[in-house]
């Protein structure tokens, strides 16, 4: 079974948790579109990377954040995206039933974000916002067949060390004085060092080599939506 199935049952239990608990009387105008950013300097951000995939919510984002004024903030965000997957047997159709499937992908990224609103009165609030950015990248993709007239197995595997430097800009709404709505989308400018294993193997043939190297690379690398509750 997939582990995005149980981050996907993690966040709705959040939402159904946090939303009765809030106070959602209606905003007054001057706190709303004046100081609210500095009267309630401490926030907790929950984002998800993935929204478009309406199959896949296992693009999770957890943050806090800290307001020193109206307009400059700072936020420690990690990025968490697991997923893994095991077939074999009856999980299989029956022309598959003689293939094992193990496969798993592990994503990890911290990011510290020097956030500025640049109109912090307006309903809408726009914002940008820099930082250093470090992601850690494990994934592996393995086959194997067996049966009384073939044998076959495949075997990849990558990882990848990444720092770098993180960009953003984005939009937020106040639903109430303590509790926004946000989008926003990230930018990074990365130095990665990768390795790459890959091995065949099929009946009297077999392959096999494993690669290191690095990259730098520039990249948009996600739209997010997300909630935010102030306190």
């Amino acid at each position: 079974m997939k582990t995005t199935l149980s981050l996907s049952f993690l966040l709705i239990l959040i939402l159904c948790f946090n939303f009765p608990s809030l106070s959602f009387e209606k905003n007054d105008s001057t706190e709303t579109n004046g100081s609210i950013l500095k009267t309630k300097p401490i926030a907790f951000q929950l984002a998800i990377g993935s929204l478009l995939h309406v199959t896949n919510f296992d693009n999770l984002h957890i943050s806090v954040k800290k307001q020193f004024t109206n307009s400059f903030g700072l936020r420690l965000g990690l990025g968490i995206n697991l997923s893994q997957e095991d077939l074999g047997g009856n999980d299989l159709t029956f022309s598959q039933n003689d293939l094992s499937v193990n496969d798993y992908a592990n994503y990890v990224t911290t990011v510290v974000d020097m956030i500025y609103y640049v109109r912090p009165n307006d309903i809408v609030k726009a914002f940008i916002g820099l930082g250093p950015y470090f992601s850690y990248s494990e994934s592996s993709t393995k086959r194997t067949r067996n049966n009384s007239n073939y044998q076959n197995n495949y075997y990849d595997y990558s990882r990848s060390i990444s720092l770098g430097a993180n960009a953003l800009l984005g939009i937020e709404w106040f639903a109430t004085s303590n509790f926004s709505f946000f989008a926003e989308y990230n930018f990074a400018y990365t130095y990665s060092w990768q390795k790459y294993i890959h091995q065949y193997t099929d009946s009297g043939y077999s392959e096999s080599y494993d690669l290191d190297g690095n990259e730098t690379q520039f990249k948009g690398k996600e739209l997010k939506f997300g909630i935010t509750v102030y306190l």
